[in-house]
């Protein structure tokens, strides 16, 4: 499986493309291969001037290989983060402990704008005349 994906990422480097999107390309490569792959894809990207966005979950071994980061919080779909890498870990800390942050971040925001849709539909109910049919 990881030799044929080398081989399909090959052929679109071949085709001299100015954007390539990858979408979890490393997610069941062992290590060694994982590590290659993006040596292979980081040496053809600045050799030919193609631009790649690698969306991933696994962030190990990320910081080092990439210029910059995009990070898409969930509600309300919104750019947390775009820019480049340098300057946004703190020192000492990893790509995933700075997505965790983020993260939790905005878990704790989409609970509290849970709790305040329940506040106003409570005051929205107390305030709503009683059905007829009570």
């Amino acid at each position: 499986d990881g030799q044929r994906r080398r081989v399909q990422l090959l052929l679109d480097l071949e085709r001299r493309l100015q954007v390539l999107l990858l979408d979890e390309v490393t997610a069941e490569l062992d290590v060694l291969s994982r590590a290659d792959l993006l040596r292979f894809l980081r040496e053809e990207s600045e050799t030919l001037g193609t631009t790649i966005v690698y969306a991933s979950h696994v962030l190990e071994g990320l910081a080092s290989w990439a210029t910059h980061l995009c990070f898409l919080s969930p509600a309300p779909r919104q750019l947390r983060y775009f820019g480049p890498m340098a300057g946004v870990l703190a020192p000492g800390e990893s790509l995933a402990e700075r997505c965790e942050i983020w993260m939790r971040q905005d878990r704790n925001d989409a609970r509290k704008d849970d709790r305040n849709d329940a506040r106003k539909d409570a005051r929205n109910d107390a305030r709503a005349p009683p059905s007829r049919g009570d």
